[in-house]
């Protein structure tokens, strides 16, 4: 399963991107591909997507207060606003997704 779909893969991805021996690039990555993982077509959501996509904007919004540096803060944010747009989009509106 994924994360925001699967309570054990949230724990795991948790632990990982909170793990300072993980490089900062692969726990941005992690953060980041919140806007993709778990999604069929990450550049053409749908209303199916929408759930997902709140369960995503949701753990964010739980786990940004306690990032354990700027580089998760930056991926937290950029991966927010990536997913703000996702919801729009599957809505109807947005900015198309390259």
């Amino acid at each position: 399963m994924f994360v925001g779909a699967d309570p054990l893969a949230e724990a795991y991805w948790y632990i990982a991107i909170n793990d300072p021996a993980l490089p900062p690039t692969e726990r941005q990555d992690l953060i980041e591909d919140l806007n993709e993982d778990g999604f069929p077509d990450p550049k053409h959501p749908t209303m199916e997507d929408l759930p997902l996509i709140i369960n995503h904007i949701a753990l964010i919004e739980r786990t940004v207060p306690a990032a354990m540096d700027e580089v998760n803060l930056e991926a937290f944010l950029e991966a927010y606003k990536d997913l703000l747009n996702l919801a729009d989009v599957a809505l109807g509106g947005g900015k198309l997704v390259r």
